[in-house]
């Protein structure tokens, strides 16, 4: 199942190609993503019925966060994508909860403050050559882009 995922992983490392928002020499200090913040997060999407396993990869040397969810095959598009859409939440919020700098959580029309700081790509399928919905947000951009 985890090298499942792993391939999952991989794949969406390479089909989604995210354009980086930020010059060289821009030196932000990016928040560091406790353990504690990733529990929350696989602790909120693991507990989903059509979730089989899922996954958080943070690079903070590129400033980015993948996110992959492994789900049944019942499971359509919208639903992935609003799985997708719950798991980075999910991760804004305990990354919140649980940072040693204050970071704002996720609102209604608004995914996290998390979000400001890093790249998202997001992988949502049956395994790592059937994708359901794939996602991507740059830190300038408002909203996922599915």
């Amino acid at each position: 199942m985890k090298k499942r995922l792993l391939i999952l992983i991989t794949i969406l490392l390479s089909a989604l190609l995210v354009a980086c928002s930020e010059s060289e020499n821009d030196v932000e200090e990016v928040p560091e993503i406790s353990d504690l913040a990733l529990e929350h997060a696989y602790s909120i999407i693991n507990d989903y019925d059509m979730v089989k396993d899922s996954h958080i990869e943070v690079l903070e040397e590129e400033k980015k966060i993948i996110l992959a969810i492994e789900v049944n095959a019942a499971t359509n598009e919208e639903h992935a994508k609003e799985l997708g859409n719950n798991f980075a939440r999910a991760l804004a919020s305990g990354a919140s909860i649980y940072s040693e700098v204050e970071l704002k959580s996720p609102e209604n029309e608004y995914l996290g403050e998390l979000y400001d700081f890093y790249d998202l790509q997001i992988g949502v399928g049956t395994g790592p050559d059937n994708f359901i919905a794939q996602g991507a947000k740059v830190k300038s951009a408002s909203k996922i882009t599915w």
